[in-house]
């Protein structure tokens, strides 16, 4: 592994972690504020997660798509939402999310029918760009049953595993990643690849979902345990 490599890793942990800090920066000045920027940083990891979902890289299991980087995480940013501001309220920024989903797909579909200069950046634009219509249905199918899922299951959890907070969030995270792979992947790959391929794929994507979900998120979650404990308590003295 090379430093590029090991660079790369190290900003991608780091922007999640100020995602995060920051949305709780701004819970300490004002809930109002929290809400806001926490519905910031979860619509703009959704559409990051689309921009990146053409470009495939290897990820120890296998070839993921980039995007699976970020999306994985946005399942522990609704279970965040529901810690801090309660379920209704994650589940309004998984829909504004879906919504600018849709305003972007179509944004940049006005962009690439428009004609312009064969710049080397437009062309390379141009492929980032490029949705398939049955991609882009599975995707959002999948992610309003999946994201869902995890917010009604990991808040229907709070009370009963009130200490066991590492419980709570693989009971919540392990199955909505899952039904998330197993929606996406054969709506949009089901008759066009093998089915040997399309059982790859989400094999190589939920484990990859898992590793980024539980490991790296679960971890965190405690963080916002912890906060919200210590801030409850301040408020009571």
């Amino acid at each position: 592994m090379n430093y590029q490599i090991l660079l790369g890793y190290g900003l991608y942990l780091t922007a999640l972690i100020v995602t995060m800090e920051i949305s709780i920066f701004f819970y300490k000045i004002n809930k109002t504020y929290g809400m806001i920027s926490s519905a910031g940083f979860y619509t703009g990891s959704v559409l990051i997660t689309e921009i990146f979902a053409n470009k495939l890289v290897f990820f120890i299991f296998g070839a993921v798509t980039g995007g699976v980087f970020v999306y994985a995480f946005t399942f522990v940013m609704d279970n965040m939402n529901v810690m801090l501001y309660g379920k209704t309220v994650a589940r309004f920024n998984v829909l504004i999310a879906f919504i600018w989903e849709i305003i972007f797909i179509m944004h940049s579909q006005l962009i690439l029918f428009l004609s312009g200069p064969p710049l080397p950046t437009a062309i390379g634009l141009d492929r980032i760009l490029t949705f398939t219509p049955r991609i882009i249905i599975a995707s959002l199918t999948a992610y309003l049953v999946s994201e869902n899922t995890d917010i009604y299951i990991f808040s229907k959890y709070m009370n009963r595993f009130k200490t066991k907070l590492y419980l709570r969030t693989l009971v919540a995270i392990i199955p909505s990643l899952t039904l998330d792979s197993f929606v996406f992947t054969p709506l949009a790959f089901l008759f066009v690849v093998p089915l040997k391929v399309v059982l790859t794929i989400i094999a190589v994507q939920t484990l990859a979902k898992y590793l980024i979900g539980v490991l790296i998120g679960t971890p965190y979650l405690y963080r916002i345990d912890h906060f919200v404990k210590s801030y409850n308590q301040s408020k009571q003295v």
